[in-house]
């Protein structure tokens, strides 16, 4: 939640005030903590959520492309987009590079990265992230206490902090219609 609302009110602070959400349609607590952190951004700065702006969709390249296109289809479209997913996010870029989208002086990109695909892509992609490294060594010593155990089994509920990292997708808003 923390770094998702930071995320946004990085957004804000560049003057983007129609900010796409690009959710994964899966129920769960990391998703629902980004929508808050996205719409918790939006209340502090004195900004309504528009739920035109927000989709929610299976996570996935397709998925990216699908939402990038449905938000610059609007009558007044999207200047930046908070995405969810890290595929979400990619397709979200490709499709703007095969539109000839400028990132990010014409649309700014945050998204979420559990490993470093924010590397690999240019701009590298600002992001709120997750290490991969401490996740997998969570889930190896819980399957080991898991196994080993003779007793109940040990809960597997662990909240792992994020951080956002501001990279080469965003940037002020109003460089250019798209």
């Amino acid at each position: 939640y923390p770094s998702s609302r930071r995320a946004v009110e990085h957004l804000i602070a560049l003057a983007h005030r129609r900010i796409g959400l690009a959710m994964h349609n899966v129920a769960d607590s990391d998703h629902a903590d980004r929508r808050r952190g996205y719409a918790d951004a939006h209340a502090a700065a004195g900004l309504a959520v528009d739920p035109s702006l927000g989709m929610e969709l299976p996570r996935g390249f397709s998925a990216g492309e699908q939402m990038l296109d449905a938000m610059l289809a609007l009558p007044e479209p999207v200047t930046a987009i908070f995405a969810t997913n890290p595929m979400t996010t990619l397709g979200i870029m490709r499709r703007a590079q095969e539109r000839g989208i400028s990132v990010p002086a014409q649309l700014s990109v945050v998204g979420v990265d559990d490993s470093d695909v924010r590397t690999h892509v240019w701009p590298r992609l600002s992001a709120v992230t997750q290490d991969a490294s401490a996740l997998g060594v969570e889930a190896a010593l819980w399957l080991t206490r898991a196994i080993t155990s003779c007793k109940k089994k040990p809960s597997c509920r662990r909240t792992i902090a994020t951080s956002f990292e501001v990279n080469g997708t965003t940037g002020p808003a109003g460089g250019g219609r798209v």
